[in-house]
């Protein structure tokens, strides 16, 4: 019975890596500003990653940035400019790729 249950369960995964379709990327900026209302220099704040970081399965592009950037302007008082550097799908290697300097991440 066991045996039948791994072979079962690869032919799930079989199937699953030929019909998988990975969502798009949503619309939006990976950057933006927060508490514009606050005064002072304002925060930098710089995101790296994959899917995550792009926002795939999301709306908008970079939903968990914004918001971060939002409560990080509201607890300092400060505005807060954020930027998120990300590929669907990236390993470190890529990202590091992204990272350096005069491209276009």
């Amino acid at each position: 019975a066991a045996g039948g249950t791994a072979v079962l369960g690869l032919g799930q995964v079989a199937k699953l890596r030929w019909q998988y379709e990975c969502p798009g990327e949503p619309v939006g900026q990976r950057h933006g500003n927060a508490g514009a209302a606050f005064q002072g220099k304002p925060l930098k704040l710089l995101f790296v990653g994959d899917s995550i970081a792009v926002g795939v399965g999301a709306k908008v592009a970079a939903p968990l940035q914004a918001a971060c950037a939002t409560r990080l302007a509201s607890l300092q008082r400060r505005p807060v400019e954020w930027r998120t550097i990300a590929a669907n799908g990236a390993d470190v290697r890529e990202l590091n790729e992204l990272l350096e300097p005069g491209s276009n991440g």
